[in-house]
């Protein structure tokens, strides 16, 4: 039996030398490769092997093992210290015990979990809880405190990151209601805690928090001011306003529902308050009410005067028209209708709406408007959402009512009316009736095009 460890190791001359005696292996021989990083195995090797991918072991297990370690080794160990080392080697028994080997040659006749966190250079549970708590409290002085005490105590600063990364990946878990699944971080003697803080935060104000302090990790690891990276993260997640009420807050918009924001009641923000404002220290007669919507009713615009009956104009309701022309949306009005719509519009719609065949009113409230069979370019012209939105408020300010505008393209030879009113036309030249000469009359074919405008020149010499 032949084991080689770390088989990845091997280069690819080594592996092309032992690949004839994997092909045809004598009957007595067996290979076992051992590896960590089988993607860098070649193909070949890979495919005329059995493979077995080794499961992580579970903590508890790990820990029943180093204690039959240390009671074979007759030293005394305190569980909690077995417990840590046990989270430490995220499920590999050996790494587990490479870890407890140094502990039992570092400490003493009884190792604790002081000794441990000495060893490692990490900071105990308690520290991150309180970190955690600072964060949560949005008290940033208070968790840059935190993190100086652990540093003079002799915490490395790469492993602080880890540890507040596993915990929040604790807290993450615990808001998302795995309760089964164990903790990392911490021992589950801190998990009530824990529950409380996850629960209160909210999983997606915690998911944020770990990106922050994820991207300060991996940074951290690749400069000098690694310090300084750490200590923006823990500001920034201290920062962090509740995305609970904020998303919630984007639903209610979204779904119409009214949303009071509070208001804080200050002198400089609220004038003489209302007559029917309930006194401090008194009962209110009326019906029990939320005190934050009470305030906000009481809040008025500061140093506003109040206004006055005969200088302001009375409002205007929101669905009734600017004043000007009314036009009714009645069938037989529908040129005049187009007319004012056309001499209201300045801008390239003007000069698209000229082209209409024909107008029709098919139903209430709509308003349909016909383009030449040629002339598709206007009807997508016209059907842009910010275009078609102008023509509809136009309409609304000329027929008094929500107009529904509707293209179409005409599929019969009727020539364009003429609109009523003649003031869409101002300022243009009427086109010329006849097409003009046979190049003219080219290019209209080819562009579909018309002559807006005919301006004569005069006859001049060219030298």
């Amino acid at each position: 039996v032949y084991i080689i460890d770390e088989v990845h190791m091997l280069t690819k001359e080594a592996f092309n030398a032992l690949l004839k005696t994997l092909e045809e292996p004598p009957p007595n021989v067996k290979f076992v490769f051992c590896t960590t990083e089988p993607n860098k195995v070649p193909d070949t090797i890979l495919s005329r092997c059995q493979r077995f991918d080794f499961s992580t072991i579970d903590t508890t297990r790990i820990a029943d093992r180093l204690a039959e370690i240390a009671a074979a080794e007759g030293r005394t160990v305190e569980p909690g210290a077995v417990d840590l080392v046990a989270r430490r080697a995220a499920g590999s028994m050996r790494d587990s015990q490479s870890l407890f080997d140094q502990l039992l040659a570092f400490g003493g006749e009884t190792i604790t979990a002081e000794d441990v966190h000495r060893l490692l250079g990490t900071a105990d549970d308690d520290r991150l809880v309180a970190l955690a708590r600072a964060l949560y409290e949005r008290r940033p002085d208070a968790a840059l405190v935190e993190l100086e005490t652990a540093l003079a105590e002799g915490v490395q600063l790469g492993e602080l990151v880890g540890q507040v990364l596993s915990l929040f990946r604790d807290l993450m878990i615990l808001a998302a209601g795995a309760t089964e699944v164990p903790l990392l971080a911490v021992s589950g003697s801190h998990r009530g805690e824990l529950g409380q803080l996850a629960e209160s935060w909210g999983l997606p104000t915690i998911m944020a928090a770990m990106q922050i302090l994820s991207e300060a990790k991996s940074r951290t690891e690749r400069v000098n001011y690694g310090r300084a990276l750490v200590e923006l993260a823990l500001v920034r997640v201290a920062m962090l306003e509740d995305l609970v009420t904020v998303s919630n807050l984007v639903e209610a918009v979204r779904s119409g529902t009214p949303v009071l924001p509070a208001v804080a009641v200050t002198n400089s923000t609220v004038s003489a308050p209302p007559t029917n404002a309930p006194v401090a220290g008194k009962p209110s007669t009326g019906p029990s009410v939320d005190p934050q919507v009470t305030v906000e009713k009481e809040v008025v615009a500061p140093d506003r005067p109040e206004p006055v009956a005969s200088e302001q104009p009375e409002p205007v309701p929101e669905t009734s028209p600017p004043a000007g022309k009314i036009v009714p949306l009645e069938e037989g009005r529908e040129s005049e209708i187009v007319a004012e719509l056309v001499s209201r519009i300045e801008d390239a719609t003007q000069m698209q709406l000229e082209r209409l065949t024909r107008y029709a009113i098919p139903g209430p409230n709509r308003m349909e408007l016909v383009f030449p069979t040629s002339y598709h370019f206007g009807k997508t012209y016209c059907e842009q959402p910010a275009i078609q939105q102008r023509i509809a408020e136009l309409l609304h300010e000329i027929t008094g009512q929500r107009v529904q505008v509707l293209f179409s393209l005409a599929d019969d030879g009727t020539e364009r009316p003429k609109p009523t009113d003649d003031r869409s036309q101002r300022g243009r030249s009427e086109p010329p009736q006849e097409a003009g000469d046979a190049f003219s009359a080219r290019v209209q074919s080819l562009f579909e095009a018309t002559i807006v405008r005919v301006e004569d020149r005069g006859d001049t010499e060219q030298e």
